[in-house]
């Protein structure tokens, strides 16, 4: 796939390099198509590639492909228990990785309030 990359989209995959020197989240907001999930792709692997920040793990997963609860985790009522939910059970899996790599977790999708 002999792919060229456009100035606009090298220039937003700099643009993305630079907030992330500066912020622990950001958001990629923008219409469906144009490009959102190739810059985060492209600049995860320059990162990897350029050895300087280690490997860069990425999960990705689509919000509205599970519940909230799913999601984001609930208390079960009858036990006063916290289940944990998708986000807080892939955080708590990347923390317990003994590297210093880059690590994100990308809500590649529409996010809303539901």
């Amino acid at each position: 796939a002999n792919l060229q990359p456009t100035d606009a989209f090298v220039r937003g995959v700099a643009d993305l390099q630079e907030i992330l020197d500066t912020r622990h989240a950001v958001f990629l907001l923008s219409s469906s198509g144009c490009g959102k999930t190739q810059t985060w792709q492209a600049l995860a692997k320059a990162w990897t590639r350029g050895g300087e920040r280690g490997e860069t793990t990425c999960v990705d997963m689509n919000p509205k492909a599970v519940t909230p609860a799913e999601l984001y985790g609930y208390v079960k009522m009858a036990t006063r228990e916290w289940q944990d939910g998708i986000l807080s059970s892939t955080m708590r899996e990347m923390a317990s990785q003994p590297d210093t790599n880059p690590k994100w977790i990308v809500l590649d999708g529409d996010l809303d309030a539901n």
